[in-house]
């Protein structure tokens, strides 16, 4: 995620800016504010803006806990972000066609 530098962000995982939107860093509110959550430190994670609409997208918005194992589970079968991030042994960042694809995966 980035907060303040997108183009030191898209520098180090070879990124386009443009690729770089999803992976903007935003407050999460576990307890969504449209259901009364609160704007409290103990509501509020940081997540990426990918991240942060699509767990409220889905018919049933799973809790806070439930949507960390799931984020658990997709990232161990490979198909979340780290993925998409992840640097080859050479230091540079996996292709763009492997990105396309794992980005599908998750949407």
């Amino acid at each position: 995620m980035w907060l303040s530098s997108r183009k030191k962000f898209a520098q180090k995982h070879g990124l386009t800016l443009k690729q770089t939107i999803p992976y903007r860093a935003t407050a999460e509110h576990l307890h969504p504010r449209g259901e009364g959550g609160r704007n409290t430190h103990a509501n509020i994670a940081a997540a990426c803006t990918f991240c942060n609409s699509r767990r409220h997208m889905s018919p049933e918005v799973l809790s806070p806990v439930a949507y960390a194992e799931f984020v658990q589970k997709e990232m161990a079968r490979g198909a979340w972000h780290s993925t998409v991030l992840r640097s080859t042994p050479s230091g540079r960042v996996a292709g763009k066609a492997k990105r396309r694809r794992a980005c599908r995966r998750k949407s």
